[in-house]
């Protein structure tokens, strides 16, 4: 009888310290998440790059040409092109889809790192590159 009353005791004991101090529960969570994917190449990719190099008199010049390929809905506000740490900005505003941005940075080296950083609606890409002069 007195084991019966110790575990008893225990039990209750239990119960009233969980009601007192509570479960811990969570109420909320954030989570920041970074996914890299790279399935498709950059004609049937959401966001499309083309570059095009147009040298004269030994200088090489690079336009390069954004294209929205999201679904309806996904406009994109920004794309920073970078070349040799010099930044140009194809979109400042918005870009909506099937609608394309081109910009042009002058004295380019072919070979050269490109990168290009687009986001908007929830996306963020970061696309590197070199310069074709093919």
């Amino acid at each position: 009888m007195h084991r019966q009353r110790v575990i008893l005791f225990l039990i209750v004991t239990t119960a009233l310290l969980a009601l007192a101090l509570g479960t811990s529960g969570v109420s909320s969570v954030a989570a920041d998440r970074d996914v890299q994917v790279a399935v498709v190449d950059d004609t049937r990719a959401y966001v499309g790059f083309a570059q095009e190099t147009e040298t004269t008199n030994g200088t090489t010049n690079l336009t390069v040409t954004v294209t929205n390929r999201f679904p309806d809905g996904s406009t994109l506000t920004t794309a920073e092109l970078t070349v040799d740490g010099e930044s140009t900005v194809l979109v400042n505003g918005a870009l909506e889809p099937g609608e394309p941005a081109s910009g042009t940075v002058e004295s380019v080296e072919c070979g050269d790192p490109v990168t290009l950083l687009v986001s908007g609606d929830g996306v963020r890409i970061r696309l590197e590159r070199a310069i074709d002069c093919n």
